[in-house]
């Protein structure tokens, strides 16, 4: 693996062959990139790095150790299958009437029939395939270049100001635990669907439990591409900071390309 492709996978990206092709020629003397909190998003690099030496690696590493692999496929699938809701918005804002249903399918079928999103049947079984999409990009893809609001928060690393606060808005009210957990203070009347919500963890201990194992299941998904990063001779802040830029740029582009040949097409 390249030093840029586990950049990419360290930005929380897929890795294109061609974003490789000129990532791999990287250099970040000629990259120029509007950065104006450039030196307080490095105090906080410097304190994401430290925190995930001397704990969230070491922790990933042993559940890595501890969980055999099914296990931990099957841990992740079900926290992937979380994000098909908020997929389901990101494509309808798109205008992606595809993506969209593709999306709310794979959640009904693998919530339903693959034990919360345990086992993949939807693709396995029924070839629908996941469509990758965030209410971040489905912004940027309606919006100009969101660079000049590059952001590294403490513990959840590299976003912009539009990415950030679309992912707060889809943690809040479209993440199904977070939503079982909301509407319990209604009227009973009210809540009678959370006693069938299978994402309902009603006691808050467990819940808390439930939110430490997303974060232990999406870091132990990228030791083996932090391990190359980690080896990066060059600034890493900036490389992370440019692939993730470049990356996110790309993303919503294409999703701008795919609506204008529709749009064109249906006009």
């Amino acid at each position: 693996m390249s030093a840029a492709a586990a950049a990419l996978l360290l930005a929380g990206c897929a890795v294109p062959e061609e974003t490789i092709a000129i990532i791999d020629g990287y250099d970040p003397e000629e990259t120029v990139i509007e950065d104006p909190f450039e030196s307080q998003n490095r105090s906080i690099y410097a304190l994401n790095d430290y925190a995930d030496r001397q704990l969230f690696k070491p922790v990933a590493r042993a559940y890595r150790r501890a969980a055999p692999a099914p296990a931990r496929s099957c841990i992740a699938g079900i926290f992937d299958n979380l994000k098909e809701p908020i997929r389901t918005v990101a494509h309808l804002i798109s205008l992606d009437e595809e993506g969209a249903a593709s999306s709310s399918s794979r959640f009904l079928f693998n919530t339903i029939g693959g034990g919360l999103g345990c086992v993949d049947v939807a693709g396995k079984a029924m070839g629908i395939e996941e469509e990758e999409s965030d209410l971040g990009l489905a912004v940027r893809s309606w919006t100009e270049n969101d660079e000049s609001l590059y952001l590294m928060l403490p513990l959840f690393g590299p976003t912009t100001l539009i990415d950030g606060s679309m992912d707060y808005a889809a943690t809040t009210h479209l993440d199904a635990v977070q939503i079982a957990r909301s509407r319990r203070g209604a009227p009973k009347e009210d809540r009678s669907w959370l006693r069938r919500n299978p994402y309902d963890v009603p006691d808050k201990s467990k819940r808390q439990a439930v939110y430490a194992l997303r974060a232990v299941d999406a870091r132990e998904g990228l030791l083996d591409a932090t391990d190359v990063f980690d080896e990066i001779a060059y600034d890493r802040y900036l490389l992370l900071r440019d692939v993730y830029l470049d990356q996110r740029e790309r993303d919503a582009r294409a999703i701008t390309e795919r609506r204008k040949e529709k749009l064109d097409w249906l006009f």
